[in-house]
C-alpha cells in the first residue's frame, strides 16, 4: 500500500503571496475628509424609487460646495431631510421622489451637508 503524499514547506514564498491585497477599510474607502464627514441612518420613504430604503447609512461630507443634481442632507424647520438640490439658474427647489419643494417654504433651511455614498443592507 502506497503512503498519502504529504506537501511540506520549504521556506519558499508562494506565487500567491504576490496576489494578496491589504483588508477593505470602508473609512480609507468612502471618507475623504474625516473631519467633515458624518453618517446619518435614513428614516423614511421618500427616496424609495433611488433605491434608499429605512435604516440605510447615508455618508455625507460638510466640506463639498452643492451642486445642481446633488442628493444633500438640508436643516428644515430644525429636522434633516435628505432632499435633491437643482438649481436653475439663481432659483433652488429641493426634490424627493414624489415632490417638487420650495425652499421658502422651509423658512430658514441650511443645506448641511452633501451625500456621497449610501451604505445599505441587501439580503
Amino acid at each position: 500500500m502506497r503512503k498519502p503524499q504529504r506537501i511540506i514547506a520549504t521556506g519558499f514564498a508562494s506565487p500567491a503571496d504576490d496576489f494578496l491585497e491589504r483588508p477593505l477599510d470602508l473609512n480609507q474607502l468612502i471618507v475623504k475628509n474625516r473631519t467633515a464627514t458624518f453618517f446619518f441612518r435614513y428614516e423614511g420613504d421618500e427616496f424609495k424609487l433611488r433605491g434608499i430604503k429605512e435604516g440605510n447609512i447615508l455618508v455625507v461630507d460638510r466640506s463639498i460646495k452643492p451642486a445642481s443634481g446633488q442628493l444633500a442632507v438640508i436643516v428644515c424647520g430644525g429636522d434633516f431631510l435628505l432632499r435633491e438640490l437643482k438649481f436653475k439658474g439663481k432659483k433652488l427647489h429641493l426634490l424627493s421622489d414624489d415632490a417638487v419643494e420650495d425652499p421658502a417654504l422651509c423658512g430658514d433651511f441650511e443645506i448641511w451637508g452633501i451625500v456621497t455614498y449610501v451604505i445599505r443592507k441587501e439580503l
